[in-house]
């Protein structure tokens, strides 16, 4: 089944609030051989254009991606990832509260269609992994992670729904 994939790129916001960084990349093979440092986005600056995409739209990679991303990126600064999301949003004059990112997230934690946008992307053996205990360790690994940092004041039913969810139970480590 072939699938379409949209390329979208942003010319409106051109700057970068943290500084580039330049990452190495070498080549090696028969045909060329040689290495260069890749000028690009920091880790951090990248996660918080995510978080604000997760947050402005209801795709279920949105939150694999960060979830993934806190497993893997070690070091990371969330609280610099948090900053960095209001500093975007405030470019676009948006704002989205602790309280409303909350929101939010238990909102995409109901829908039932959350990982279909996934589903035709992946190979069949991780379209089996899934699962809602998957959803659910991911949701709470960003959750836990990087909404918790952003600022404002928690919203008043998060307890009610992390019990309703069965979240709330030992801190998330790392996937195996």
């Amino acid at each position: 089944m072939p699938i379409r994939l949209k390329v979208e790129i942003n010319t409106r916001e051109i700057e970068t609030y943290d500084p580039p960084q330049a990452l190495p990349l070498r080549i090696e093979n028969p045909w060329f051989a040689g290495e260069a440092a890749i000028p690009t986005f920091s880790r951090e600056e990248m996660l918080a254009t995510k978080l604000r995409a997760l947050l402005q739209r209801d795709k279920g990679r949105d939150l694999y991606d960060l979830s993934h991303a806190l497993d893997v990126f070690e070091g990371l600064d969330a609280d610099l990832v948090a900053e960095l999301f209001g500093r975007y949003l405030q470019f676009a004059g948006q704002s989205i509260s602790r309280a409303q990112a909350e929101e939010r997230m238990f909102a995409k934690l109901a829908n039932p269609r959350l990982l279909t946008d996934m589903r035709p992307l992946l190979p069949l053996a991780q379209v089996e992994s899934l699962s809602e205990d998957a959803t659910k360790e991911a949701f709470e690994r960003v959750f836990e992670g990087l909404v918790v940092k952003i600022a404002g004041d928690t919203r008043v039913r998060t307890g009610e729904m992390k019990e309703r969810f069965g979240l709330g139970g030992p801190a998330i480590q790392k996937a195996p």
